[in-house]
């Protein structure tokens, strides 16, 4: 009995300690620490130490969850570690799985599905439950099919090429159209979100109202056709049976990614999606009988070319932009006959993404560029009589040669590169005639000149010839911007490029000190003819004009007048209310007025109704920019503007009136 008790404690203490040496060895090897005994392991596991998952231990993925899942992943790893020891893994590649349940596990990404749209990168959304549900094509895909190890050195992270190879790969169990479609991912909700926050170097903004395609604008964008060479089978395979199945893309895919953890780019050639400077010449077809029609527009839509002048592509050429961008239009004979015939840009193509008004810019550009290609061609001529060497000679040829790209490359192509050209002629020049002791006719400095605003005044370069009205007066702005003020401190491009953003009480600073030396009238002309009877129509002086200041209702502050202001001086309510009415009644009248001029402008009028209608246009400008609504004169204002008005009607009757009514 001694010696069976003895022989039971040993075999009970030997269960018990080959039980203890098991779960210690279990858990010894269960840490990712151990998976490093492998030298071939290292890679992977640097980049799990630095991953975002540096806290779960790799069994807790590579391991399906329970305990089915842990015992079979036990006995892999057995395998794998004789294999290491007796060295035959050199024979076989060592090849990991990781199944969706580990991902998908309590306290893992259980909700992963459940959260819709979430944001992967740079405004791209991007939605888990479409993509792991049944795919078109026979395609399902796994967790580890876009979070994979193909980068080396990132660990379980998505590659956007990935996505390409999906999204716009054609052929048999291809894309279809939808998934292709820009706004799949490009979401436009978060495009105009993201261009009101000034994220984006265009505002989309106009694009996305009028439902433009992003094709529009961007082109070449997704480069190669992902296809699949037959030697890369040759790195797994080898035996005909399965190589003999390589034309059976249903077969591969289910094989490849549904069955097993096989990343895309191990067979298919990348496919790439990125924005690139596109192919200036287009439309390959003109250039068949044109040649070199375009050489001078390429050179200025490039930024590239012109004798000495640095670089300086058009920035929508980098963004892809392709002629058919612009030239939308399609028809015009070169005699401008409709018909077969070239595409032609126009205001409209300006306008639907820079915004109506756009190509008025182009246009004061174009005449800007005119007047001074002719300046500086006349410059050279004069040069040209007095040259003596071959030097100066050589020089002002290649001026020439610039100033030719400017003038038939039309510098809307590139104001920014056009004006770098013309300023390098002008300082060419000027440095010849010089040396030369020659008096020289040259056009005005460019933009290098014009600090602070250098970025806006490359394409407003022409602000010191305008004077537009603002507030009624005459505003310079050669004055404000020749040093002193950003455009920023008036102008924002945060929303709508060029919003003015400065009002009355934001100029009052600098026009409305405390202590003034001049008279309100000398600056205000317009408003105090108005008020002393001496405008347009209004020939009867205001009661203001008799003895009474404009500071008795205006603040030294530019503050504008209002119906409280009036009820207050008054010491009665009712004058608030007369001038809320007078305002509202003024404001109908010009809208009658504007109304009648937009009927008139569309007949055939005869020289004296033109006439009559350039006088109602002219009287509506005055007293809007007067901006004070008719009430620096009410009487006489309302009296001709419904004169104006009368006249209109008989000219061109409101709806339902005609002409004898």
């Amino acid at each position: 009995m001694g010696k069976l008790k003895r022989a039971l404690t040993i075999a009970v203490l030997s269960l018990v300690g080959l039980a203890i040496l098991t779960a210690g060895t279990a858990m010894f090897t269960s840490r990712s620490g151990f998976c490093v005994t492998c030298h071939y392991m290292q890679p992977f596991y640097d980049s799990w130490r630095n991953s975002s998952h540096n806290k779960v231990e790799c069994i807790e993925c590579h391991f399906a969850p329970g305990l089915k899942g842990a015992i079979a992943g036990k006995l892999n790893g057995l395998v794998q570690l004789v294999k290491y020891t007796s060295r035959t893994y050199k024979k076989s590649r060592p090849w990991a799985e990781i199944p969706d349940e580990s991902c998908l596990r309590t306290g893992c990404h259980e909700t992963r599905l459940l959260r819709g749209r979430v944001n992967f990168k740079e405004g791209v959304v991007f939605d888990h439950t479409p993509h792991l549900g049944d795919l078109k094509g026979g395609k399902k895909l796994r967790c580890t099919s876009c979070h994979s190890q193909i980068v080396q050195g990132l660990h379980i992270t998505v590659t956007a090429t990935a996505c390409y190879l999906c999204h716009f790969k054609a052929g048999e169990g291809g894309v279809t159209p939808k998934q292709a479609e820009c706004t799949v991912c490009h979401d436009r909700d978060v495009m105009l979100r993201r261009s009101k926050a000034g994220e984006l170097r265009y505002d989309h903004s106009i694009v996305l109202r009028e439902k433009l395609a992003c094709q529009t604008c961007h082109s070449h964008t997704v480069q190669g056709t992902g296809p699949v060479a037959k030697q890369n089978c040759f790195a797994c395979h080898w035996d005909n049976e399965r190589l003999g199945q390589f034309k059976n893309t249903s077969l591969m895919h289910a094989k490849h990614i549904s069955e097993n953890k096989i990343e895309c780019q191990r067979c298919h050639l990348a496919i790439e999606h990125k924005l690139r400077p596109g192919d200036a010449t287009t439309v390959a077809d003109c250039q068949t009988c044109h040649p070199r029609h375009h050489n001078a527009t390429i050179t200025l839509f490039t930024g590239e070319g012109a004798s000495g002048v640095p670089p300086l592509p058009n920035r929508m050429y980098e963004i892809g932009l392709n002629c058919r961008g612009c030239h939308i239009s399609h028809g015009l004979t070169a005699a401008g006959e409709k018909g077969p015939g070239t595409y032609y840009a126009s205001g409209k193509s300006c306008d639907t993404c820079h915004g109506r008004g756009f190509n008025k810019l182009i246009k004061t550009w174009q005449h800007d560029a005119e007047e001074r290609v002719v300046a500086l061609n006349n410059a050279a001529a004069a040069l040209e009589g007095h040259l003596a060497g071959k030097g100066a000679k050589a020089e002002v040829a290649a001026v020439r040669g610039n100033l030719a790209i400017v003038a038939r490359g039309n510098i809307v192509h590139n104001v920014r590169y056009a004006n770098e050209i013309l300023e390098a002629a002008r300082a060419t020049l000027a440095n010849i005639g010089k040396q030369g002791k020659i008096s020289l006719i040259l056009p005005r400095a460019g933009m290098k000149e014009r600090k602070p605003n250098a970025d806006c005044l490359t394409c407003h370069f022409y602000l010191d010839k305008v004077a537009p009205l603002y507030a009624g007066l005459p505003f310079n702005h050669k004055t404000h911007t020749g040093g002193k003020f950003e455009c920023q401190r008036c102008h924002s491009i945060a929303v709508k490029h060029a919003e003015l953003t400065i009002d009355k009480a934001g100029c009052a600073p600098c026009h409305h000190k405390q202590k003034i030396t001049k008279k309100c009238e000398e600056c205000h002309t317009p408003q105090n003819d108005i008020i002393q009877g001496r405008w347009n129509a209004v020939d009867e002086p205001s009661m203001k004009s008799l003895d009474f200041p404009c500071t008795k209702c205006h603040q030294m502050n530019g503050k504008e007048v209002t119906p409280e202001d009036c009820a207050a001086c008054h010491k009665d309510p009712v004058y608030a209310e007369k001038m809320r009415k007078g305002v509202k009644d003024t404001d109908a009248l010009i809208d009658d007025l504007n109304a009648g001029i937009t009927r008139a402008v569309k007949m055939n009028l005869s020289a004296e109704q033109k006439a009559a209608v350039d006088n109602a246009r002219t009287f509506v400008l005055g007293i809007v920019n007067d901006g004070s609504h008719g009430m620096h004169n009410p009487k006489p204002i309302k009296r001709a503007a419904k004169e104006l008005k009368k006249k209109l009607d008989g000219i061109a009757p409101p709806p339902g009136v005609s002409a004898a009514q």
